[in-house]
């Protein structure tokens, strides 16, 4: 199928009109989150004179711009009637909301990362035959189809045309990306140890190392631990990030979503160490993942002595 036939062209550009609604709405607004995607939704809320009334967290903590951080029993018994803004990447979960009485209507923005700067007819005919060429440079039809569901979300403002290409297998189990038992896997944000387990599932515990890179120390004591509890041999945890230079850097603690980020960033930071993989792992790689929440170009720099010489599998997350 051509690139044309697989675009779902909207005959006028999508607006979200999420805003006008809350605008018009009587019933207090709870954001559910308190990490960064609920940040950016807050300054979002807050440009369009749009307020909060209150905020709850699976689990609660402080504050976040004043108000506590609750749970949802507390919000139930505070409000009768309320509207519930999802603060936080999981809308899934959103399900187990939907039939209460006391919710009026569940509220998402489209993509806070880029509010008001997704893709439109404008940019698809602007650069209609780069994206064209791609897609006819992929190798495999999942590929292609991916993209344009990817393209197709982003001109509807609609996440539902990429869910069935959503897959679980994010670095293993395909054949053009086997696993060796000479491999030596460098697992570039490890977090507590969620693709280690799906490595050793894999490849059947047989491995020659795994170097795993979580600057986040709450994280890497998880990590550790999880290591130590069942006896793993030969993983190398390194508590720095990679990077394009042996430097310090400020980091954004928030979990799977603990990223660098700028230091005049308000929301709650550490400096971490960090340093190139060539360094890190001394040249050694056969297969290098890399989800690292943007950092990754940067990473890949500091990899590239490692790539040249050894020419290792890479899965590096380009949508940050």
């Amino acid at each position: 199928m051509s690139f044309k036939d697989m675009l779902v062209i909207p005959q006028h550009d999508v607006i979200d009109d999420t805003i006008e609604r809350l605008q018009s709405s009587k019933f207090p607004l709870v954001m559910w989150g308190s990490g960064e995607i609920a940040e950016l939704l807050y300054n979002i809320l807050l440009q369009n004179r749009c307020n909060i009334d209150a905020v709850f967290s699976d689990s609660p903590q402080a504050e976040f711009h004043g108000f506590n951080v609750v749970s949802f029993d507390e919000i139930c018994g505070k409000y009768e009637k309320f509207n519930l803004m999802i603060g936080h990447g999981l809308y899934h979960l959103a399900d187990r909301f939907k039939m209460l009485p006391d919710i009026v209507d569940i509220y998402s923005i489209f993509d806070p990362y880029h509010y008001n700067l997704s893709i439109d007819k404008a940019f698809l005919e602007n650069n209609y035959h780069v994206l064209e060429s791609l897609y006819e440079n992929l190798a495999d039809e999942k590929s292609r189809f991916s993209l344009c569901a990817y393209i197709n979300a982003r001109l509807n403002k609609n996440w539902r045309y990429i869910q069935p290409y959503i897959e679980s297998r994010q670095y293993f189990g395909y054949d053009f990306m086997r696993l060796g038992e000479d491999e030596v896997f460098v697992d570039c944000g490890a977090y507590v140890g969620d693709t280690l387990a799906d490595f050793l599932h894999a490849s059947n515990g047989r491995y020659k190392k795994y170097f795993a890179l979580e600057p986040d120390i709450s994280n890497a004591s998880a990590l550790e631990s999880y290591i130590t509890e069942h006896r793993i041999k030969n993983i190398f945890v390194k508590k720095v990030g990679a990077w394009d230079q042996s430097t310090t850097l400020s980091f954004l603690l928030d979990g799977i979503c603990s990223k660098v980020m700028p230091s005049e960033s308000p929301l709650k930071r550490v400096t971490i160490m960090a340093d190139t993989l060539d360094r890190i792992c001394g040249g050694e790689a056969t297969y290098i993942k890399m989800d690292i929440e943007g950092a990754e170009m940067n990473a890949l720099r500091g990899a590239a002595e490692t790539i040249k010489k050894n020419k290792p599998k890479l899965a590096i997350s380009v949508y940050h």
